[in-house]
């Protein structure tokens, strides 16, 4: 870590953290960490502290504007029709059923990662269902506003919120009832997942599913809930839940673990889709979100990554079409407009 971290852990509660950082210590109130995208095995978290913190509105992020005319450029459309053909013949050959493919846009911009602050100021536009992130890191700067929780732990550690967060729609898509039938098949995989991962700690129950407005498009979700028999362990959890069927592949089998950790660009996509973790030491909450809808910025560009997801009715125009949608309601978010 090198300079300010933000984490929304209510809405409009802004959590911000300035260095100088440490690893965690037992006096330290608030301990972060932000864990990379390993498909194959998710290292336990390094929890930092930092000397200051202080809980602040998104309208108290309010700073100077930047001026910005960009030209966006979208990662070559035949890498992903090939990970999406790579994926059906795992599911046609029973090794998966669904599975995340990504593609992204970069634009350039000079000293990109140093325009943190100022692009932070227009946090406040953000709509108020998604959940407000950023780091300045060692070697560039992030800011997003995921839709998705991978789990809240309440004070006692005894209760686990989380939720299945899978299918997509925007305004203007031609929908049909094999689209319809698409999303609603990939949500069930995704609340039986998680369903099935957390039930041998407790009593399990799944809201209402519901079509969730996130920005400029819409994502279904099912609230679930964990009331466990035990103190609950973050460590575990995470270990336990990601990658979620949402942005990794299911079931997690040797072959679909291969091919998600093979997707074009994986090494540049550091920790878009995986956890950054919030931890309150003195009353045992836990926030982790999982690190969507972001822009990373670089020394010379931003870098706006997304992915769909992909089972044996979908269609690669869709999903690609789909991606595009969700890049652009990042940029329309912090008004990055073409």
């Amino acid at each position: 870590m090198k300079g300010r971290f933000i984490f929304e852990i209510s809405p409009n509660q802004v959590l911000l953290l300035e260095g100088p950082w440490a690893l965690s210590s037992s006096d330290a109130e608030w301990e972060i960490a932000i864990m990379p995208f390993k498909p194959h095995k998710l290292d336990s978290p390094r929890f930092l502290n930092a000397r200051h913190s202080r809980i602040l509105r998104r309208e108290d992020l309010l700073g100077p504007s930047l001026a910005l005319s960009l030209e966006w450029k979208t990662s070559p459309r035949r890498e992903f029709s090939q990970s999406f053909q790579e994926l059906q013949v795992l599911i046609a050959a029973g090794k998966v059923q669904k599975g995340v493919p990504w593609a992204y846009q970069t634009a350039s911009l000079p000293l990109a990662d140093q325009q943190w602050e100022k692009l932070l100021s227009r946090a406040h536009n953000l709509s108020p269902g998604l959940v407000l992130y950023g780091a300045e890191l060692e070697t560039e700067s992030v800011l997003g506003a995921t839709p998705e929780w991978l789990f809240r732990i309440e004070a006692g550690g005894r209760v686990l919120h989380t939720m299945a967060l899978a299918g997509t729609r925007w305004p203007g898509q031609e929908r049909n009832p094999v689209q319809e039938k698409k999303d609603a098949r990939e949500h069930e995989l995704v609340v039986n997942d998680i369903q099935e991962r957390l039930r041998g700690f407790g009593e399990v129950t799944a809201g209402n599913r519901e079509w969730f407005k996130a920005g400029s498009v819409e994502h279904l979700r099912t609230p679930i809930e964990l009331k466990a028999n035990n103190v609950l362990d973050a460590a575990e959890l995470l270990k336990l839940l990601h990658p979620t069927p949402a942005v990794g592949v299911f079931p997690r089998t040797p072959e679909g673990q291969d091919w998600l950790y093979n997707l074009p660009g994986h090494e540049t996509r550091a920790d878009y889709a995986a956890p950054w973790v919030v931890r309150n030491r003195r009353d045992g909450r836990v926030w982790a979100l999982v690190a969507l809808r972001q822009m990373r910025l670089r020394a010379e560009h931003i870098f706006i990554p997304a992915g769909c997801g992909v089972i044996a009715d979908s269609v690669d125009e869709v999903e690609w079409n789909e991606i595009q949608q969700k890049i652009q309601s990042v940029k329309s978010g912090w008004g990055l407009q073409d």
